[in-house]
């Protein structure tokens, strides 16, 4: 969790006050007592609304958005698993995941001991919608148009390469092919994982370029069947608006344009790789 405030000062200690009452104070043990929580605080005092701070266009604007990818590197540090889920807070996997799992030596073999990245497709919902755990609770709601492929409207290279349709036909996981801007939500080993580049804060190619860093890395990119992870809509984030909103500054954008473009050229020569492919429109969706 990130606190953006220096750590030892007033604000810091408000907020960790709050959070103890919140995580602990208010959850079943039996929940508490498996949750681990690690802090990261910022290096200075940040603008208050340090989201549309960046509506100015300047470096230091961009250094003062949320260090989503410096999180993300410290989650992996600190979990206590060899196998770790890369998934965004605001998702649920469908029921009996990790039962499911265990009852799958041979698949948590392939995790451990090589490059596999086992994908759970994702969905969107309704907010009127409860979200459904299980593949029939879902097929239902696609039927009703209250659920679709995760973004799949308007970015659809995000989640493309998973094949939706194959997915509600699999009986047993299958390989897919992975594209440029491809972004899943997956299980595999820590171990061989890259790092999270924490030059990209707040939104826009964070997760995309980990992505592209784990397929130049070797990963084999499997999708599990039945299961799946799902999310309400929800309108824009104020990170998505202080580079992409109206009121952005355009300079942001080329930033973090900019940003990618040398990630990958850096990478090219880490791994003295070929560029991955593009996306291709006519992949299923």
């Amino acid at each position: 969790l990130y606190i953006d405030s220096p750590r030892d000062s007033p604000l810091a200690r408000e907020k960790e006050s709050s959070l103890d009452d919140l995580l602990f104070a208010k959850l079943p043990d039996a929940i508490s007592e498996q949750l681990y929580v690690t802090l990261l605080y910022a290096r200075e005092y940040t603008t208050a609304g340090s989201d549309a701070y960046a509506c100015n266009g300047s470096k230091e604007a961009y250094d003062r958005l949320y260090p989503v990818n410096a999180l993300r590197n410290l989650a992996l540090a600190r979990a206590p698993t060899e196998l770790v889920f890369l998934l965004d807070a605001d998702f649920v996997p469908s029921a009996n995941l990790l039962r499911d799992l265990k009852m799958k030596p041979a698949l948590l073999s392939a995790l451990t001991h090589t490059k596999l990245a086992l994908v759970l497709p994702a969905f969107e919902v309704d907010k009127q919608q409860p979200l459904p755990r299980s593949q029939a609770g879902l097929a239902l709601l696609i039927q009703q148009s209250a659920a679709s492929g995760f973004h799949v409207s308007h970015f659809p290279q995000g989640h493309r390469a998973t094949d939706y349709a194959r997915w509600f036909r699999a009986s047993a996981p299958y390989t897919i092919r992975y594209e440029e801007y491809y972004e899943p939500y997956m299980i595999a080993c820590k171990s061989w994982l890259p790092q999270y580049d924490e030059r990209f804060r707040g939104y826009g190619m964070n997760k995309v370029s980990h992505l592209y860093a784990t397929a130049l890395a070797g990963a084999h990119f499997a999708v599990l069947p039945l299961h799946f992870v799902v999310a309400h809509n929800h309108d824009k984030s104020a990170a998505w608006q202080a580079i992409f909103g109206d009121n952005a500054h355009p300079r942001q954008r080329m930033r973090v344009a900019a940003l990618y473009r040398r990630f990958k050229a850096e990478l090219t020569i880490e791994f003295k790789a070929e560029p991955l492919p593009l996306p291709t429109a006519s992949r299923a969706t």
